[in-house]
This record gives C-alpha cells, sequence and structure tokens, in this order.
C-alpha cells in the first residue's frame, strides 16, 4: 500500500507543478493581453498549448493509474468504497492511513485550488481577448471608412480622385 501511496503522489506532484507552470503562463498572457504586447502573444499562446498538452497528458496518466487499481481491487474482488465501476481519488484517500491519506487529502485540495485558479485566468484571458478583438475591429473599420487613404495617379500622371482604397478591401 506504502508503494502505491508514493506513486500516487508523485503523479499529484508532477501534476501539480504543471497546472502550476500553466497558471504561470495564463498569467503571462493576461499581462501580454492587457498591455497590448502583441509581439510576445504569439511566442506565449505556444507555450500555453504545449503546457497544456503536457497537463492532459499528466491527468491521463493519473486516470490510468486509478484505473489500474481499480482492476487491482476487482481482481482481488474488493470493492472500490463508492459502489461505481471507476475509483476516486476521494476513494484511496478514505481506504489510508491517517498521514498516507492526509498527504493525499492535500494534494488533492491543492490540485483542486490550482485547477480552479487556472480555469479563471483562463476565462478572464478569454475576455480580455474578445475585448481586444472588437477594439482592432472597430478602429480597422474606422480607418476603412475614412474618405481617402491614398491618392492615385493616371497614365499622365495627375491625381484620380474617384478611386479609393479601402485597408478592408485588401486593394492596398
Amino acid at each position: 500500500m506504502k508503494q502505491l501511496t508514493n506513486r500516487l503522489v508523485n503523479i499529484l506532484n508532477v501534476e501539480l507543478k504543471a497546472y502550476d507552470k500553466l497558471l504561470e503562463i495564463l498569467h503571462e498572457e493576461q499581462d501580454a493581453l492587457v498591455n497590448w504586447y502583441v509581439g510576445e502573444l504569439q511566442a506565449i499562446v505556444e507555450r500555453k498549448d504545449r503546457q497544456l498538452e503536457q497537463v492532459t497528458r499528466l491527468e491521463k496518466k493519473r486516470m490510468d493509474f486509478l484505473s489500474s487499481i481499480q482492476e487491482d481491487l476487482n481482481s482481488l474482488g474488493l470493492p472500490a468504497g463508492n459502489g461505481e465501476d471507476s475509483i476516486k481519488l476521494s476513494d484511496i484517500i478514505t481506504m489510508m492511513g491517517k498521514p498516507e491519506g492526509e498527504n493525499l487529502r492535500n494534494l488533492q485540495k491543492s490540485l483542486a485550488v490550482v485547477v480552479k485558479d487556472v480555469t479563471t485566468t483562463n476565462y478572464k484571458n478569454q475576455v480580455l481577448l474578445k475585448r481586444s478583438l472588437e477594439i482592432v475591429n472597430a478602429n480597422l473599420n474606422i480607418y476603412a471608412q475614412s474618405d481617402k487613404l491614398a491618392n492615385t495617379y493616371n497614365a499622365a500622371g495627375d491625381v484620380n480622385s474617384n478611386v479609393e482604397k479601402h485597408l478592408i478591401d485588401g486593394a492596398i
């Protein structure tokens, strides 16, 4: 049982660090959006995508480990404790003794807090990004509706003022 607990603690610690790193990247993204650091935003988004992939892999690893525990319990004829087909971390915490169970409970709480922070920060970033796009689109519309962006010249070198070129039309 000690080996099982140690393995689970290791998995949860690595997952917690990955979520902390994701939260750090999301804060950088938020800073870039608020301060209009457009040049940095692409690199931040790429780092965020890579970190999300890592978090997804780690979550799958944890779920696979819990499934293997479930299979072991089933092969021994022991119930998982929740009456369902799959075992949960809270079930394992309940099965553990005081020190191991408490350690797992603390990790579970920490993970829940950081996941909530990631979700909240990601939502805020989505709102900021949407608002930034609205501002950019409004500015482009104002620019496109200006009388003339540029004068064009005919073959004789005279100004041809009948031609309008707009950024939105892609004619520039």
